[in-house]
């Protein structure tokens, strides 16, 4: 997987970002992280994180196996931009007695703008990352305490890693050669080595199963699918194949398509997107068109193992 494939799916796992005291600090779900929440909000229920309902405001937190330097490059106004984020304001920090960086912009999604902040930090094995998001016309109200939560964020390491698919709402299995290789907010990511932001990642495929992380109604699914598929940063230059498709009871859109990644490598990408009420959930595959006769039957096999977790199950 060459980079600017790195760079799509990192995209797409972006793209998809009420008591009346504040909570003392306490371990977000899926991570070893606790944070000091603002006053209103709690527990999520679809994310690792925490949120105020009323406000449409959250806390996301995430672990990713990778090193800070290399995942937090992008973290500058050149390579906001080129996702269409604002930066406001950029401040090299330490957090949890770990290199920092904390982040305040603006980016616009589905026409909403939407007020993020980001603290991150790590070394060369773990990253955290945690984010905090509102509508911008509500963020001057709840900024300070935004800022003061996430960067009250601190990595427990004396504790036991926790199962990637702690919190999730779905649950995916491997198949073939992918493997679990990290997790990015409600995301799970696959890959042949099991390994994310390696040097062999670079030149394999990768799968990604995740979550909306905002609430969303789609009024035409064939259509959304699309924007979606066109989203990533692969220049789409083929749509092969688009139909519906049901996997455990949820109706969606199964695509197939060809492109040219940033870097001009010829890719192949393969998308489904089921939809439930106010959110999605995409499958997809990614990877050198060269690779894609080995990898596009186990990218259809994983997708057909999702399943919604549902309350009673175990």
């Amino acid at each position: 997987m060459k980079a600017g494939r790195l760079s799509t799916v990192l995209l797409a796992v972006m793209a998809l970002a009420l008591t009346p005291y504040a909570m003392a600090a306490s371990r977000i779900p899926g991570t070893r992280v606790t944070i000091e929440a603002p006053p209103g909000f709690e527990n999520a229920t679809t994310f690792s994180g925490l949120q105020k309902i009323d406000s449409n405001a959250s806390l996301m937190v995430t672990e990713v196996a990778g090193p800070y330097a290399k995942i937090t490059e992008g973290f500058t106004k050149e390579g906001l931009a080129s996702k269409g984020m604002t930066l406001l304001s950029r401040e090299l920090k330490t957090i949890s007695g770990k290199p920092g960086i904390f982040l305040e912009f603006t980016q616009k999604v589905m026409g909403v703008t939407f007020h993020k902040w980001i603290a991150s930090f790590g070394d060369n094995r773990l990253t955290v990352i945690v984010t905090g998001s509102c509508p911008d016309e509500k963020a001057a109200k709840i900024s300070k305490d935004m800022k003061a939560a996430v960067l009250s964020a601190k990595f427990e390491a004396n504790l036991a890693p926790p199962s990637l698919e702690e919190g999730l709402t779905f649950t995916v299995s491997k198949a073939g050669s992918l493997k679990l290789a990290s997790r990015l907010y409600t995301s799970l990511i696959f890959t042949p080595s099991g390994k994310f932001l390696s040097e062999k990642a670079e030149n394999e495929g990768v799968f990604v199963a995740g979550q909306s992380l905002s609430k969303v109604q789609v009024d035409s699914k064939p259509a959304f699918a699309r924007k979606l598929l066109h989203g990533s940063k692969v220049k789409i230059s083929k749509i092969e194949s688009q139909s519906d498709i049901t996997l455990d009871s949820l109706v969606g859109q199964e695509l197939t398509a060809e492109g040219v990644d940033p870097k001009g490598g010829q890719t192949f990408i393969y998308l489904v997107v089921l939809y439930a009420p106010n959110t999605y959930y995409v499958l997809q595959g990614t990877a050198p068109l060269s690779k894609r006769k080995i990898l596009e039957p186990q990218f259809k096999e994983m997708a057909a193992t999702f399943k919604i977790k549902r309350k009673g199950a175990t």
